[in-house]
């Protein structure tokens, strides 16, 4: 069994779900449907021959925890009919705001090149959860948000009010303003990173979640810090809920390692949801020394995967879970889990070809580097390998053409396996070619 480790205290996390507190309380049967009141909108782009028009407005109501105004905003082809009937939901991120689905992981074209439209609404006063801190008045829980957007380190009490999410989601369906901008909508799917999907989950396993969504896409991080003081609904084991539409989980290892993930594989085997854990990767890359490896190839793939499971029934490809393992662990000292490779990898999951042909040793978690105003478990390190020897003490690469060539069919491989986009391989192939590695000069002579 996999053990969630808590840096902050060095001791196993318990396997509990109560972590997901950091959203907030539990919600509350809805009191009344929120109304959508249009504002201003612009040309956001041309995709695939098809524009776009970003929309702009306020959604107001009430939830359980009071009155709100927050700021929402679509993204949809000027003529609805244009579009391919589905739209992804997503909150917006306390550090990332919106458009980190769009912008950081899918990609623009990517998505509205295939017809998706897009949807945010404020739902929290946690930093740019707010959607547009600009949109002043923003009113959540009854509250008028003081200094929208700020650091939430400086905010002295985090309001997260999800049923805002639920109602919109619900409005983005029945209001007939919404079908003006968006037209007759047949699917909504929605996608979450880390505090987003926390909140979604949230959503999803209560009866809210019910019909809500049709496909959902979720990068977990369950926090270490448990407050089932203000979330017991989330206690004790996890239990995928039925009746929430199809749902796949992807996690990188660095949550297998730093919070309960692991609860999650006990989906893997259920018809309606899939579990991809990524060997090496880090909550977020970011360029080395940090762990630069870039799991996003993975999440289009699954989006895509996740859309024909849903609009033609076609299966997405297994739950891959990293390989298990009893011990202590080599790389951390204490016991996660995972089994490792002869280069200090994890095997098993979804091995990208970094990982696979031994270019570095992708190290998940950062325990060690602090990272002023960062929490350091979310970035990992990396390890350059390119010039060690292999542990027989033959050459790692022999020459650049090996290396390109070994990242090659390791993608080749992944696609066959439908983990990966045939358009991924030439930009990983392209990357590995312009890189030094087994060129002649990029190693000292022994």
């Amino acid at each position: 069994m996999l053990i969630g480790h808590n840096a902050r205290s060095g001791k196993p996390a318990a396997f509990t779900l109560a972590v997901f507190v950091a959203i907030g309380v539990a919600i509350a049967q809805p009191v009344d449907a929120g109304t959508l009141e249009p504002g201003s909108s612009e040309h956001f782009g041309t995709f695939n021959d098809v524009d776009y028009i970003r929309y702009t407005g306020r959604f107001a109501g009430l939830t359980g925890m009071g009155a709100f105004n927050v700021p929402f905003e679509i993204v949809a082809p000027s003529d609805p009919s244009q579009g391919n009937g589905t739209v992804l939901f997503e909150p917006p991120h306390w550090f990332f705001g919106a458009f980190f689905a769009p912008d950081f992981v899918l990609g623009r074209n990517f998505l509205f090149g295939r017809g998706f439209g897009y949807a945010a609404v404020g739902w929290s006063n946690d930093g740019l959860s707010v959607l547009d801190p600009t949109a002043a008045p923003i009113i959540i829980a009854g509250e008028e948000v003081e200094n929208p957007g700020s650091n939430p380190a400086e905010v002295d009490d985090v309001v997260n009010d999800v049923e805002i999410l639920v109602q919109f989601v619900s409005a983005l369906k029945a209001d007939p303003q919404a079908d003006d901008l968006v037209g007759d909508l047949q699917t909504v799917y929605s996608y979450g990173f880390s505090q987003t999907s926390a909140a979604q989950l949230q959503i999803l396993l209560g009866p809210e979640g019910q019909g809500l969504f049709d496909f959902s896409l979720l990068t977990l991080r369950p926090w270490p810090e448990p407050f089932p003081e203000l979330f017991d609904r989330l206690e004790g084991e996890f239990e995928p809920p039925i009746g929430i539409g199809r749902t796949i989980f992807v996690n990188s290892e660095s949550e297998l390692i730093v919070s309960d993930a692991e609860q999650f594989r006990i989906a893997a085997a259920l018809p309606n949801y899939r579990v991809y854990e990524i060997a090496g990767a880090p909550h977020f890359p970011q360029p080395p020394p940090l762990n630069p490896l870039d799991w996003t190839p993975i999440m289009r793939a699954a989006f895509l995967a996740g859309d024909a499971w849903v609009r033609w029934g076609v299966e997405p490809p297994p739950s891959a879970l990293i390989s298990e393992a009893s011990g202590i662990d080599p790389i951390y000292g204490f016991e996660t889990g995972i089994e490792r490779d002869l280069n200090g990898n994890a095997l098993g999951g979804i091995r990208l070809p970094d990982v696979e042909v031994g270019r570095a040793l992708f190290i998940a978690t950062n325990f060690v580097v602090p990272i002023p105003d960062f929490d350091s478990e979310l970035f990992g390190l990396w390890v350059d390998l390119q010039c060690e020897p292999l542990p027989d003490g033959s050459v790692r690469f022999a020459n650049h053409g090996q290396y390109v060539d070994a990242v090659q069919a390791q993608a080749e491989m992944l696609v066959a396996q439908r983990y990966l986009l045939p358009d991924d391989v030439g930009r990983m192939v392209s990357l590995a070619a312009s890189s030094n590695v087994g060129r002649r000069g990029s190693c000292p002579l022994p």
